[in-house]
């Protein structure tokens, strides 16, 4: 009877310990960037005009587990109202809806900007190796302008992912006409705080070690 006590506190005190690892304080971390090396061609890029009719998506790979919470974009300076969505891949290709965001950029600089874009509440999990697409387009009306690197500079390019772009003229089916271009992003996941893991982990081993005492002892 009493392990059998013992046992049932174990399960609950693991389960105490799950919910607290759920709850538990999280940092954000950069998971994934690509930024053109200009060494070559400094203050040159490509930029990509994004209308309406069109949407361009960029790949890339996850290498945190975690929430992923925010995208960053490279923008040229341009008002619009922008459109971003997460997807899931199918055959490298950008595949169903994961999440959405829409939100106006507007800045007044001369120089592009890195735009966010915060999936925090879209509770989007991810884990190592999945492979995801962040995509790009504008509410009717608006033309926005995403940085590339250029397609002279096949030594500036991410192999976790490539880009790709769909519209009326493809029949909105996802190309990749330019396999030597890489979009400008940056993703960033949710992780628990490191001291959190380790007080967790300490606890869990301190009530397996004493459930085994009390196994051995009876």
């Amino acid at each position: 009877m009493r392990f059998g006590i013992s046992a049932f506190v174990l399960t609950m005190s693991l389960f105490w310990l799950s919910a607290v690892l759920v709850h538990a304080e999280q940092i954000e971390v950069l998971d994934q960037e690509f930024v053109e090396d200009q060494s070559a061609h400094p203050g040159h890029r490509s930029i990509y005009g994004i209308p309406e009719t069109h949407e361009v998506a960029q790949t890339f790979t996850v290498g945190i587990e975690g929430i992923l919470s925010r995208v960053e974009l490279l923008l040229h300076p341009r008002s619009a109202t922008a459109v971003v969505s997460l997807r899931d891949t199918s055959g490298s290709l950008p595949g169903g809806l994961l999440a959405s965001v829409t939100r106006t950029v507007s800045t007044g600089s001369e120089t592009d900007v890195w735009e966010s874009f915060d999936f925090g509440s879209s509770e989007v999990h991810v884990k190592a190796g999945d492979v995801l697409a962040v995509c790009l387009t504008v509410e009717s009306g608006h033309n926005v302008e995403w940085c590339a690197s250029l397609w002279d500079n096949p030594a500036s390019l991410y192999d976790g992912g490539r880009w790709f772009n769909r519209g009326d003229l493809t029949g909105w089916e996802w190309q990749s006409r330019y396999p030597r271009n890489d979009m400008e992003f940056r993703t960033f996941v949710l992780i628990p705080e490191p001291s959190t893991l380790i007080l967790l982990t300490m606890g869990a081993v301190g009530l397996l070690a004493y459930a085994w005492r009390r196994r051995k002892a009876a």
